[in-house]
């Protein structure tokens, strides 16, 4: 994993060779969780929508300081404390907790969206969908400490990802759709070619039976049996997938109703949050 170490204001004669020598900021309210299970704790000083900038290490003047920049991609979770307990970033004012809320919600909802259209393309499903129910809900939440505009922004990013939601609920029918019509093409070639095959063999047999008895006739009788064993079993195989296709069309067409129904629900759930959305954009526009 890369995680690039970036050392602010590190006094030239003394070197990078002093972070080595900086007391580690004992643990508090924030800590950046990864993937592979690793646990950084520190002082968030900085959030982007592709990173996490994260204070390890300071000498007790605060002239050397030790931040890790984690990359969104390799992030599980995160906790930060209030701006108000945060180390504030010199070059910038400090925010309003309700700004602060704000971008850091974005932050992690704009991050999900990316990972759900991430598995769509490799159609999992499933698991995107969640991602874009998880996007949708938690754009929803602490509607009540935001500003009139950044609420509005909010419920128009809820009603976005509930939109991507509906595209990939149609990227999954389509998808059943294809596995269904695929396996019944699939049995269909098949039943095609043993019928075939069937045929041309009892058509050899009648006509060896209106020849006259020759040398070769025992070897082809031999060979026209084991061909006939061969085509036997293959049907009784076919028989069986026909079997298992219809339990496969089955649960298929189960997995569609499921999924006709979600999409119908969530038709609603867009029409719903795109007026909530405009709404508070009315609001946020006659408080202006």
């Amino acid at each position: 994993m890369h995680i690039s170490r970036v050392c602010s204001r590190v006094c030239s004669t003394v070197g990078g060779l002093l972070l080595l020598l900086l007391p580690r900021l004992s643990p508090g309210a924030d800590f950046v969780q990864l993937r592979d299970g690793r646990r950084i704790e520190g002082r968030i000083v900085e959030e982007r929508p592709d990173a996490i900038h994260i204070e390890t290490q300071r000498n007790e003047a605060g002239t050397i300081r030790q931040i890790l920049i984690i990359s969104a991609t390799e992030i599980s979770t995160w906790s930060a404390s209030s701006p108000r307990e945060r180390l504030a970033d010199p070059s910038a004012g400090e925010e309003e907790p309700a700004t602060f809320q704000a971008q850091s919600g974005t932050a992690y909802v704009e991050r999900l969206l990316r990972e759900a259209e991430s598995l769509v393309l490799q159609k999992d499903y499933d698991l995107a969908l969640e991602r874009f129910q998880s996007a949708a809900d938690s754009a929803g939440e602490g509607l009540e400490a935001l500003t009139p505009d950044q609420r509005a922004d909010s419920l128009a990013l809820r009603a976005h990802a509930l939109r991507l939601l509906g595209a990939a609920l149609d990227g999954k029918m389509d998808h059943l759709n294809m596995l269904a019509g695929g396996w019944d093409e699939l049995l269909r070639a098949e039943q095609r070619r043993l019928r075939r095959e069937w045929d041309q063999l009892q058509a050899e047999r009648l006509r060896d039976g209106e020849r006259r008895a020759d040398l070769g006739q025992a070897q082809r009788r031999a060979d026209q049996d084991s061909r006939e064993k061969e085509l036997r079993d293959q049907i009784e195989l076919l028989s069986t997938r026909e079997t298992q296709s219809a339990e496969f069309q089955r649960r298929i067409e189960e997995e569609r109703v499921r999924t006709e129904a979600h999409r119908r629900l969530n038709q609603e759930r867009i029409q719903q949050a795109t007026r909530a959305a405009t709404e508070a954009r009315r609001q946020a526009q006659r408080r202006r």
